[in-house]
């Protein structure tokens, strides 16, 4: 084999040309293909996390939709009554609304160490230029089991003031028991425990087209009193409303129930499962999916044609050479299996290249949607495509030796003996 090897590496150097043009054809089309490998395969890596942390089945999770509301403080006042309109529907178990912010409390705005280590975990996220920032995710009580948090209730407070619970990061500079004061509505909270690192919340935004984000250096607390009829707190919670079902809730009813209250009383919401959401996702994106492998293909298909014609054409024009290769001991299968040699040295270089250039693009590049999805994309693309981009490497390897390879075995010695030329040189 290393003879094998060795004999293929030193064909290569000697059409030095063709094996660049070779090569650079390979490393366009590998590349294309481990871009398309690399999103498919984070699409689905994303969906499974979702399910992995979602506190019940996607289909027992139904957000509201606000098609028709008002910006009115008698809109927001409503509001509260139809959240508790919807908890006392059959089959429901939970009702309630999360916000995911950025707030000041008084006494940690002038807290050195604090700062120094908000400073370190904002690096590259959200609030990164504003380290007195408090990222805090406000949820109602019911709410809490959305998300495989290991915090399923808020515990009493021994002062009787708000809880609040903090990150893991910050337990060295805010201990148990100590008070917090909300800068804007001067709630007070009182801190009753921490949050483990490594644990996620449901993107503000968007659960579904959207990752899970990281609440390390996070708060957890309940919504300040005064938030319940604050108009802009309660706009902003439209979207992150969601109502957690049983698994034998008639849903179809359920739904009937909360648009037919909101009609009734002067806006319009319906609710929609997450799992009905998501499907309606994946129809939006099924088309650009699919236009993304047929490109990915087409390419492959283009440069398998070039290596295929530069090697056939090669086998011809070394006819000779192969004969006296066979008059020398070799058989026809370890001619066969140089060929093979060589396109494989052209082809799994060209997906390792192609690969690690995509990661660098991927750990280092600032556009908006790599950012967005760069843990999610780099998880795939370390996990997933380096597998998966090898093996279509091989595949494409040995389609491309297939015609070559016979076009030696259809041949006698004799033949073989008779050609002429040395290849392309």
């Amino acid at each position: 084999m290393i003879a094998i090897f060795e004999m293929a590496w030193k064909e290569l150097k000697k059409k030095k040309v063709y094996t660049l043009l070779l090569l650079l054809v390979c490393i366009i089309a590998m590349n294309t293909v481990v871009t398309a490998i690399t999103n498919t395969t984070a699409e689905r890596y994303q969906q499974k996390m979702l399910e992995r942390n979602l506190g019940l089945d996607m289909q027992n999770i139904l957000r509201l939709h606000y098609t028709q509301s008002a910006e009115t403080q008698t809109f927001a006042e409503g509001i509260p009554m139809y959240l508790q309109y919807i908890s006392k529907l059959n089959g429901v178990k939970a009702v309630g609304q999360f916000q995911r912010t950025g707030t000041h409390f008084e006494e940690l705005q002038t807290m050195d160490e604090y700062i120094r280590i908000n400073q370190v975990l904002r690096q590259g996220r959200k609030y990164e230029n504003h380290p007195d920032t408090s990222d805090v995710i406000f949820v109602d009580e019911p709410l809490l089991s959305l998300v495989k948090t290991g915090v399923t209730k808020y515990k009493k407070t021994e002062s009787g003031k708000l809880p609040i619970i903090v990150s893991e990061a910050f337990r060295d500079v805010l201990p148990i028991g100590m008070l917090l004061t909300e800068t804007q509505t001067k709630a007070i909270y009182e801190v009753i425990g921490y949050l483990p690192t490594g644990n996620q919340w449901v993107d503000e935004n968007d659960l579904v087209r959207f990752p899970l984000e990281s609440m390390d250096g996070c708060f957890l607390a309940p919504f300040p009193p005064q938030a319940r009829t604050d108009i802009l707190t309660q706009l902003s919670c439209l979207h992150n409303t969601f109502i957690l079902t049983s698994e034998k809730a008639d849903l179809d009813q359920l739904m009937t129930q909360v648009e037919g209250y909101s009609i009734s009383h002067g806006f319009h919401a319906v609710a929609a499962s997450i799992r009905d959401e998501y499907e309606t996702y994946q129809n939006e994106i099924n088309l650009y999916k699919i236009k993304r492998i047929a490109l990915a293909v087409f390419i492959c298909v283009m440069a398998v044609s070039s290596v295929i014609s530069v090697f056939t054409t090669n086998a011809i024009l070394k006819q000779r050479q192969y004969g006296i290769y066979l008059a020398n001991g070799f058989t026809k299968n370890e001619i066969g299996l140089e060929i093979l040699m060589e396109i494989s040295l052209l082809v799994i270089p060209s997906a390792l290249i192609a690969w690690i250039a995509n990661l660098i693009q991927l750990a280092g590049s600032d556009e908006i949607g790599i950012k967005l999805f760069r843990d999610v994309l780099l998880t795939a693309h370390l996990e997933y495509t380096l597998p998966i981009c090898l093996l279509a490497a091989l595949t494409v390897g040995l389609i491309s030796a297939v015609l070559p390879v016979l076009k030696v075995f259809h041949n006698q010695p004799s033949d073989l003996m008779g050609g002429i030329g040395h290849g392309l040189d």
